[in-house]
């Protein structure tokens, strides 16, 4: 090539996008990789993620400047996309791990970002503790600059607000949630000590359900919208610990004071005692499981179980008083009767009321699983119909 192409060549400014000139986004493709879930928090609505996303781009001026000058090395600084998690919370931490040229003939660009910290995980929590959860991965797209100085072919790339599109995943990847080792230690995409890491898909008091993707847009503060691409993993809580640690215990308390019976209908003060040791034990058990339950601003499922126990209980030492009361005006055989009716109508009306709380909420659970189950099998038809090759590797 001779002095004057290699002058034009070097006069082009490699940080504008590769398609600045035509006033349009660059499309990029991504895989993503979920590398860890954990502590997910249903107090705070946060959960520690650790993630990293492929990047795939073509730039026509690399491949164009490798026709005329064969092995050139990377411009010393680059164009690159750089999103961002927009949902991180304080901490999250975003590097670079591996970035380069994939395809020279054809100016393909790669580059692997890892994030590991706290994301922001708000929670539709009106059926806990039979609730489904979507752990939103918020991509937008930012201004920055990255590179790993020191690197043996070091450049760096530049990201420009707004300059690029991030696309839906690749068909021929195969996201697995399960997926111990990624795809890209593999391929040799990224340093050794990426490929150590393994994530065997535990998550605890949850199970994994699924995954979804799909494009968005959000307001900004000074007006407009930005672009994003969400993945989003759903999870199902394990409603099994709720059930041991605070409904069963609840539901032993309510039951066992209805040992208040025993006691004659003018044994006030031993029908009180009785009455007021339950209430206490509910107390009890409700301080040791409060800090696993949400705080919020109406009644969840196993908040209208907590709120029925305290009013029967109370309904219980209420139906002593009254009970008393009329034994002590001489009518003795109607405060029988009215005991009597009390104590068997509360259980049975107790279980009711918990059935009325819970059942709805796994109902609606249900109703949501199988149609994810639905949406799922349908997205994996299409791409089975397009891509045959990429639908087997997911089945592996």
């Amino acid at each position: 090539m001779s002095s004057t192409a290699e002058r034009d060549w070097e006069d082009i400014d490699w940080s504008r996008h590769p398609n600045y000139s035509a006033g349009v986004a660059t499309e990029v493709e991504t895989i993503v990789r979920i590398l860890n879930i954990a502590h997910v928090d249903t107090v705070n609505q946060s959960v520690y993620i650790k993630a990293s996303l492929n990047l795939y781009w073509t730039d026509p001026r690399l491949a164009e400047r490798e026709k005329q000058t064969p092995g050139a090395k990377l411009p010393s600084m680059i164009w690159g996309p750089w999103p961002e998690l927009s949902n991180g919370l304080v901490g999250l931490q975003q590097d670079l791990l591996a970035k380069g040229l994939h395809d020279k003939t054809l100016g393909q660009m790669n580059a692997i970002i890892i994030w590991e910290g706290e994301i922001n995980n708000p929670m539709n929590l009106r059926d806990f503790p039979f609730d489904l959860d979507f752990i939103d991965f918020i991509f937008v797209n930012e201004r920055a600059t990255l590179g790993l100085p020191g690197d043996a072919d070091s450049f760096k790339i530049v990201g420009q607000m707004n300059s690029f599109r991030l696309t839906k995943l690749k068909p021929d990847s195969a996201f697995r949630l399960k997926a111990a080792i990624p795809d890209f230690c593999e391929a040799g995409e990224a340093p050794p000590f990426m490929c150590l890491y393994q994530w065997d898909g535990v998550i605890p008091e949850w199970n994994l359900v699924g995954y979804r993707e799909r494009a968005a847009t959000f307001p900004v503060p000074k007006g407009g919208t930005k672009e994003a691409w969400v993945f989003a993993v759903l999870i199902e809580r394990k409603s099994a610990y709720y059930f041991w640690k605070a409904v069963l215990p609840l539901s032993l308390v309510m039951f066992f004071s209805c040992g208040i019976g025993i006691f004659a209908v003018d044994d006030l003060a031993n029908r009180m005692s009785m009455g007021t040791t339950m209430f206490l034990a509910s107390f009890a058990t409700l301080y040791v499981v409060g800090a696993e339950l949400p705080k919020t601003h109406f009644l969840t499922s196993i908040d209208q179980v907590v709120v029925a126990t305290l009013l029967f209980l109370a309904l219980m030492a209420a139906n002593s008083w009254v009970c008393y009361s009329i034994a002590e005006s001489g009518l003795r055989d109607t405060a029988e009767a009215i005991n009597w009716v009390v104590l068997f109508a509360c259980p049975v009306v107790y279980v009711a009321v918990v059935l009325m709380a819970f059942l709805p909420a796994i109902e609606r659970k249900g109703k949501a699983l199988r149609q994810v189950s639905l949406t799922g099998a349908m997205e994996n038809a299409s791409r089975s119909s397009k891509n045959p090759a990429g639908a087997a590797a997911d089945g592996e």
